[in-house]
């Protein structure tokens, strides 16, 4: 059972905390971010998100991007996220 945010601030700050501990581990990753966010969006969702209320580790992280499939593509490949690209 989820709990509620009663501190939005502190949410927030676990939220940053735990994203950029996984950004710190997974270099390629904060790199992409970084390419992203300079021109566009992204909105974390899913489980990453709930893991933070219940304070445990996540699998993985879900991110929504606004940007143009080519240019994510682009990105992922300038970022060496993806190895194979396919045009």
């Amino acid at each position: 059972m989820l709990k509620p945010i009663n501190n939005i601030i502190k949410y927030k700050q676990s939220f940053f905390e735990k994203l950029n501990k996984l950004k710190d581990a997974n270099p390629l990753f904060d790199v992409f971010l970084g390419k992203i966010f300079i021109e566009d969006n992204g909105y974390v969702v899913g489980g990453f998100l709930r893991d933070i209320i219940l304070n445990r580790e996540s699998r993985d992280i879900d991110i929504v991007f606004s940007i143009d499939q080519n240019k994510l593509l682009t990105y992922l490949k300038e970022s060496f996220m993806i190895i194979l690209y396919k045009n």
